[in-house]
């Protein structure tokens, strides 16, 4: 066989053609590219760009085979071939037959561009922003990922393909709605796999389908934070509590996998039982605290102290510290526990009740005045109160300021005292008899002529003297109607202020105050028990005058 020489050789080598897709032999890789023998006396090169952010492909060595197509020579008589341009040609057929039937199709995003994303279906496609995945929130979550679409426009002028992978997503979520639906039923104990965490929960992939655990369905105790219990691919057991066909929704609950420990709170906590308890919380109106794990009860502020004036529980209580508390009431169907500080304690008022009965005189100081009455202290470190009404028997007062001030001492009477409410009822007025009772209805009594006007005489009763600065005047009323008026004489004529005079009491009202007398009654009444004593005097029968007048 005739040797050929080499140049000869290259010159019946055929030429190959712009447009032509040619199987070539990878011959090398650098950072300008790809360099392909495609037969020719110089290699061609398929630019770096063209691969993207993602760089060349792995499977890419020398001496693998692709194909390319040869795009033109540039002036350095290097062929500028294309990877890309090949693998489009031989698949928009099939791109066009996927569009038609509606199929889904594998696609790799390979670079972020304006208002979206360009993958890679064989074709460059488009993928707006838009037809992503909600889900897909970090740009770095999706460049160079494997992702299904459909094609959603397709191009065959401009070879322009335009790419939906929400379509996808929510044809799956369908399908797999559709499928957990059926066959999930209420109460039913499955697994899943947490998908999302949030701040009011988890939302949990139970096959496709996320569900949601509500952050009160994690745990029968307080929980602050989701990520406390729950991680990002955690797999677990949950419960479906209840499924929402027309919303598409799932609730599902972890606690209500263990039992609830208020079945038992009643058995394990009665009312006047001791417990200890940690400060988990504290609002304005009380404090939370934790008993055992998913059992929590109120320490109201009312329930802080017998006698200080509390103006927010951080002034006794502080968080994470532990109290020993007494149990006062339990509604396990609410799952509400109520707490007592202050009943850990002796009840001051009981106290009071053992130390002073009813009626009882008790020096007091007043610590604070009301519109409607002054409080006072008692011994105890109690405080009573002297209600207005309880001040004087009928002397009108508007303003307790006018006859008491701070740190006075006064002598009281105990009224009542009321250890459930927390009230003691103190009064002055009581330190004196009742003037309605000692001046009641019918009673004959003396007075003095105090004052006298167009329509009678004010008479004073008695001079009341509580103690050094507070007294009362007891006064009656003598209407001119209840005076018997001689002949052409008027009131003053009859009545002479500082008189003394004996009158009857007409009406005694406590709930007025007011106390009528009458001197014409009493004269009456006077002048008909003469009449009723001489009238009951027998009269002589006929037998006795005959026998006087016989003898």
């Amino acid at each position: 066989m005739e040797d050929i020489k080499f140049e000869d050789a290259l010159k019946n080598i055929q030429e190959p053609k712009v447009g032509q897709i040619i199987n070539a032999q990878i011959a090398g890789i650098n950072s300008e590219g790809v360099f392909v023998n495609i037969g020719m006396k110089s290699d061609g090169v398929i630019s770096i760009e063209e691969f993207g952010t993602g760089g060349v492909p792995e499977k890419f060595k020398p001496g693998i085979e692709i194909p390319v197509v040869l795009l033109r020579v540039n002036y350095h008589g290097n062929h500028i071939v294309s990877y890309k341009r090949a693998r489009q040609k031989s698949s928009w057929h099939k791109i066009q037959n996927i569009y038609k039937t509606s199929e889904p199709i594998e696609a790799q995003v390979t670079k972020k561009v304006k208002g979206g994303f360009t993958v890679d279906i064989g074709v460059d496609a488009f993928l707006p922003m838009s037809q992503l995945d909600t889900k897909t929130e970090n740009i770095k979550d999706i460049l160079n990922k494997k992702i299904n679409v459909f094609v959603i426009e397709l191009d065959d002028k401009t070879k322009n393909v335009v790419v939906s992978h929400r379509k996808f997503i929510e044809l799956e979520k369908k399908r797999n709605i559709e499928r957990i639906f059926s066959a999930v039923k209420q109460d039913d104990v499955i697994e899943g796999r947490v998908a999302t965490i949030t701040d009011f929960g988890a939302f949990i992939d139970i096959g496709g389908v996320d569900g949601l655990i509500h952050i009160s369905d994690l745990a029968w105790h307080r929980v602050e934070k989701v990520k406390d219990i729950l991680k990002p691919g955690q797999k677990l057991k949950v419960k479906v509590l209840k499924i929402d066909e027309e919303k598409h929704k799932i609730s599902l609950g972890l606690k209500q996998l263990k039992e609830n420990p208020w079945n038992t709170v009643e058995q394990k906590y009665p009312v006047d039982s001791t417990v200890r308890g940690k400060v988990i919380s504290i609002t304005d109106f009380g404090a939370f605290i934790e008993i055992e794990p998913g059992i929590e009860g109120l320490l109201h502020i009312s329930e802080l102290s017998w006698t200080d004036q509390i103006k927010h529980p951080k002034e006794i209580v502080k968080e994470n510290t532990e109290l020993e508390l007494k149990v006062i009431r339990v509604d396990r169907e609410k799952e509400k526990l109520s707490l007592s500080l202050k009943k850990m304690l002796p009840n001051p008022w009981e106290k009071v009740k053992e130390n002073h009965p009813l009626g009882t005189k008790i020096k007091c100081k007043i610590t604070s005045i009301a519109p409607f009455g002054a409080f006072a202290m008692l011994p105890e470190g109690i405080e009573g109160l002297v209600h207005l009404n309880d001040i004087f028997w009928m002397r009108k007062i508007k303003y307790p300021k006018e006859l008491f001030s701070v740190g006075q001492e006064i002598e009281t009477i105990l009224l009542d005292v009321n250890p459930e409410q927390g009230k003691i009822t103190l009064s002055i007025k009581h330190l004196s008899q009742d003037p309605f009772e000692k001046y009641a209805k019918g009673k004959i009594i003396t007075g003095i002529v105090e004052k006298i006007t167009n329509r009678g005489a004010f008479v004073l009763l008695e001079n009341i003297k509580f103690n050094d600065s507070l007294g009362e005047k007891i006064e009656a009323f003598l209407h001119i109607s209840e005076i018997t008026l001689e002949k052409d004489k008027n009131l003053n004529e009859l009545l002479n202020i500082g008189q003394e005079i004996e009158t009857k009491v007409i009406k005694s009202d406590k709930d007025s105050g007011k106390i009528d007398i009458s001197i014409r009654r009493l004269e009456s009444d006077r002048e008909r028990e003469v009449i009723d004593k001489y009238s009951r005097v027998q009269a002589p029968k006929l037998g006795e005058i005959l026998e006087d007048k016989d003898e």
